[in-house]
């Protein structure tokens, strides 16, 4: 019984650690994520992505940049982009289409430190996961936008592949005949 109650405690704190564990860096956090990286400041784009070979990769390529006001369903990902805190959701099959996915929460040129310095910081989301949450302190500046970039093909679809074997198996019986 006591084994049962250990294992219990430990499979709810790793069911949990999700919510809690966001990967911190200057501008917040996004959960869940695997990394995240600051920007130099500036524009948040794909060649300073690829420039700065972030999560050590070079072929970064913008999806969809969201800014307040902007509609919250896009072709990628719908959510609230808004305010300090909110939460995204990705489409069901994106994961088929890059390996990899970047979040970038960007601030803008306003806000209590109005100094004109903006920050950018890139999170490297979790492969399969949809769901996220993003929170921003509001202490430098306020989020002017939020950026999504992909890179890499994904893995083709089952369907694909299950087309590709019966063709493969065809010639293989077509070579067989003829020998």
């Amino acid at each position: 019984m006591k084994r049962l109650i250990i294992v219990l405690v430990a499979l709810a704190g790793i069911g949990f650690s999700g919510l809690i564990n966001a990967t911190p860096c200057s501008l917040g956090g996004v959960t869940p994520a695997n990394d995240c990286a600051d920007g130099d400041g500036g524009a948040a784009n794909a060649d300073k992505l690829n420039d700065g070979l972030f999560f050590g990769f070079n072929d970064w390529t913008e999806l969809d940049k969201v800014e307040p006001g902007d509609p919250v369903n896009t072709t990628y990902w719908s959510g609230d982009f808004t305010g300090l805190d909110g939460d995204f959701s990705l489409v069901a099959n994106i994961w088929n289409d890059f390996e990899d996915l970047v979040v970038i929460l960007k601030d803008g040129a306003s806000g209590p430190n109005n100094n004109k310095d903006i920050k950018w910081s890139a999170y490297l989301l979790q492969d399969g996961i949809l769901n996220y949450d993003w929170n921003y302190d509001g202490s430098y500046h306020e989020i002017s936008n939020i950026m999504l970039f992909g890179r890499g093909m994904g893995v083709p679809e089952p369907a694909a592949l299950a087309l590709m074997g019966i063709a493969l198996a065809g010639l293989s019986l077509t070579r067989r005949r003829r020998v």
